[in-house]
């Protein structure tokens, strides 16, 4: 099978604290490391957690970046780690001029994530001084707009975006194992999510299906409800406390996370902060 590498673990350069049984602390391991990677097996997934979109850039490749791939790994495996020693020294001797520039380029990456700006502002600080020391003939020093295209902002990695799009499709996928309001079945599905109201276009999901569901796509349960609610995207009772709405399925009362879902004829519900519901 496929080994899947978690970016924390890679990225963060430190383990957790932990306790040991006789009340003292384990020591807490940490770490320097470069990671290389292949499309084969994508470091980020399209359900990892914001946390983890955010702390890496990816850079899509689709012609070939040399015409001979083996001669030149032939050539680099014999030539290598010479110019790391003028790097860091002459990083060493200028750095308020290397803090200057950085600090200019993440200002002007300023409107993406500030982690990604961060990591942007660092890969253009390097590349400049690549170039400046002339360690790679010919080389065209990269510019904010050429880093632009593969950087995120905070709506891009806005996990609870793409996890409300894919409960709506998930319901609508299963539609199927929902009740209808407009109708009684003889013959009801053998698993019931919940209830479907057409009308409404709301569908009453029940809680532990749910929060697996949400789990499933790589999402916290909790605090997707509240982002719900922050948009109102889920109804809940007027002045009740929490984001579980109850109503009858299969002549039971019940509490469900009531769940709007998007009008056909609707536009997206994100083009305005100010918008509410669908």
């Amino acid at each position: 099978g496929q080994v899947v590498y978690d970016p924390y673990k890679l990225a963060e350069g430190i383990g957790r604290t932990r306790g040991t049984r006789t009340g003292g602390v384990e020591r807490t391991p940490t770490w320097h490391n470069c990671i290389l990677t292949s499309g084969e097996t994508p470091l980020i997934r399209d359900t990892a957690a914001a946390g983890a979109k955010n702390r890496a850039i990816e850079v899509e490749v689709d012609q070939p970046l040399t015409k001979d791939g083996h001669a030149l790994a032939a050539r680099l495996g014999h030539n290598f780690g010479h110019a790391g020693r003028i790097f860091v020294e002459w990083v060493m001797r200028n750095r308020d001029s290397v803090e200057e520039v950085y600090g200019s380029f993440y200002r002007d990456l300023a409107k993406f994530s500030s982690k990604q700006a961060l990591s942007g502002a660092l890969i253009l600080t390097a590349d400049n001084i690549v170039t400046h020391l002339g360690i790679v003939p010919k080389l065209r020093m990269l510019q904010p707009a050429d880093l632009a295209q593969y950087l995120k902002t905070d709506e891009d990695i806005e996990i609870n975006r793409a996890l409300y799009t894919q409960m709506c499709d998930w319901v609508i996928g299963n539609m199927n194992g929902f009740l209808r309001d407009d109708r009684v079945d003889d013959h009801p599905p053998r698993e019931i999510f919940g209830k479907y109201d057409w009308k409404k276009n709301v569908a009453y999901i029940l809680p532990t299906k749910f929060d697996s569901v949400v789990e499933s796509f790589g999402g916290v349960p909790r605090s997707f409800k509240k982002w719900l609610l922050g948009r109102d995207l889920i109804l809940v009772r007027p002045g009740t406390r929490g984001t579980h709405f109850v109503t009858r399925v299969v002549d039971r009362a019940i509490g469900t996370v009531a769940i709007r879902l998007p009008d056909q004829e609707a536009e997206a519900v994100f083009d305005d902060e100010d918008e509410k519901g669908c």
